[in-house]
């Protein structure tokens, strides 16, 4: 009796492991494959990011040019040209050292 009552529990914990470990493993595999799809959608984004971010950056620095060539144009008709690029020069210049010197 005793050796039937361990043969049943036997297979009734097998029977229970089996099925857990079917669910977990399938829990598993849903699990890495969302993780998946998560991190493929993640990373989309970030080029999506990174192109918009380059194409604001290129239209920046295109309207900080035309502003700067505009000034330079527009003061050129009452001082030289020369002048205007050489304040231009130290300008950049002290701005430059100055956030170097800041950090």
């Amino acid at each position: 009796m005793a050796k039937e009552k361990r043969d049943y529990m036997d297979v009734v914990s097998h029977f229970l492991f089996g099925f857990f470990k079917s669910k977990m493993k399938s829990s598993l595999i849903k699990n890495i494959e969302d993780a998946k799809k998560h991190i493929i959608d993640a990373l989309f984004d970030l080029k999506r990011n990174i192109f918009k971010s380059a194409i604001e950056i290129t239209f920046l620095l295109s309207g900080i040019v035309a502003i700067i060539v505009g000034l330079i144009l527009l003061l050129s008709k009452y001082l030289p040209m020369e002048h205007i690029l050489l304040v231009y020069g130290i300008l950049v210049s002290l701005i430059v050292l100055t956030r170097a010197r800041l950090k």
